[in-house]
């Protein structure tokens, strides 16, 4: 099926979100689809933008395109230097939404510090991610453009709370920590979403959602279910991994599921327990108030998960893969949890409102983004030399 983009004749658009929602991982495209809809919610003209030409290549039976085009989400085509130009000519704002837009690591481009946007548009970035706070992944070839390219924002959240001051000292701009923007929605949005899968489960189970499986991580999985009396395990993995062999004991039911967006939602919102290294995993299980264990997953950046359990204080429920792995003797209270929540909720909404109605630059700010529009050449590359 070959998808269309929002025509090149879409006239003026309000804001147009950069993200990694195509990026074929639950996490990606719910926080994409949860600012999509704060924005709309808001009474702007929202957009996505794609920057890999992967939503029109006509993949069919997707689940994150599936998803997409169940939602009648409107995507804008991106990925191409005219594109860009295209849409830095008709965007008012600009919004990097979150996730590790700014890791070096694994994004090698200047597109999320919007080397091409103009200096008309108004450059935000809400709860972007650097993925670990560590100096030396940025090399010295690169600073100078990433600093460039930042001090042109009118406005800058990260995150996670132990970026707010690298942000000042690195690249010399006031950044500030708001939650990540899947917690914008309420978890009775997100219920709804799950309702719509009625696939039958079982009453009382373990949900298991690691993103980088192993034989040792499944088996300290069903160990730990076995410790809470529950005889099912369901084991859910990164889209692209492959499910690793497994010693299942005797009266433990384990299920593999590969499920699609609404039924992973589902999956969390009627789970027992979860255990999970997922950071966008732990973010569901507060958002649906489960009884869960955050294996901080050093590998993919172990800050986004100090920093989120943090905010909820909650350390003793961050823990490591080991065999000795118990379950924690104190359950969650989210009598007390849950207000913490919608108290951050209230005041991150409150900062993207604030920013996206803002129409205030000083004239200092006015001028380097006048200066670096006139340093761009007119068909700029899309990775760095």
């Amino acid at each position: 099926m070959k998808r269309k983009y929002l025509s090149e004749s879409h006239g003026k658009l309000d804001v147009v979100i950069l993200g990694s929602w195509m990026t074929r991982n639950y996490g990606g495209v719910l926080t994409g689809y949860a600012l999509y809809r704060t924005v709309r919610s808001l009474g702007y003209d929202a957009v996505l933008v794609d920057h890999l030409g992967w939503y029109g290549s006509g993949l069919s039976g997707d689940t994150v395109l599936d998803f997409i085009d169940s939602h009648k989400i409107r995507v804008v085509a991106g990925w191409s230097a005219a594109a860009q130009r295209r849409l830095a000519a008709s965007a008012h704002t600009i919004l990097v939404g979150s996730d590790q837009l700014w890791n070096p690591e694994t994004v090698n481009n200047l597109f999320f510090f919007l080397d091409w946007a103009g200096a008309a548009n108004r450059k935000i970035s809400y709860a972007t991610s650097l993925g670990k706070n560590n100096k030396e992944r940025f090399l010295d070839e690169y600073l100078e453009k990433y600093r460039k390219y930042l001090r042109r924002f009118d406005a800058i959240s990260v995150r996670e709370a132990q970026s707010v001051p690298f942000m000042k000292e690195l690249f010399g701009v006031q950044a500030c920590w708001q939650l990540d923007p899947v917690f914008l929605l309420y978890a009775e949005e997100w219920r709804k979403l799950a309702e719509k899968e009625n696939d039958r489960l079982p009453e009382r189970y373990l949900l298991a959602y690691i993103l980088d499986p192993t034989q040792e991580k499944c088996g300290i999985s069903i160990e730990l279910a076995r410790q809470q009396k529950l005889t099912d395990v369901i084991f859910v993995f990164d889209i692209k991994a492959k499910t690793p062999p497994m010693d299942i004991p005797a009266g433990v039911n384990v299920y593999v599921m590969h499920p699609k967006i609404p039924l992973w939602l589902r999956l969390y919102a009627n789970a027992s327990r979860v255990v999970t290294d997922s950071f966008h995993g732990s973010c569901f299980s507060l958002i649906f108030e489960r009884q869960f264990i955050s294996i901080g997953n050093a590998s993919r950046g172990i800050d986004r998960f100090v920093s989120l359990m943090q905010q909820f204080g909650l350390k003793n429920h961050l823990m490591s893969w080991s065999k000795e792995l118990e379950w924690p003797s104190e359950e969650l209270d989210y009598a007390s949890i849950t207000p913490r929540m919608e108290k951050l909720r209230e005041e991150s909404l409150a900062w993207l409102k604030t920013q996206l109605a803002s129409q205030k630059r000083s004239e200092e700010l006015e001028m380097l983004n006048r200066e670096v529009e006139q340093t761009l050449p007119p068909e700029r590359p899309l990775f760095l030399k």
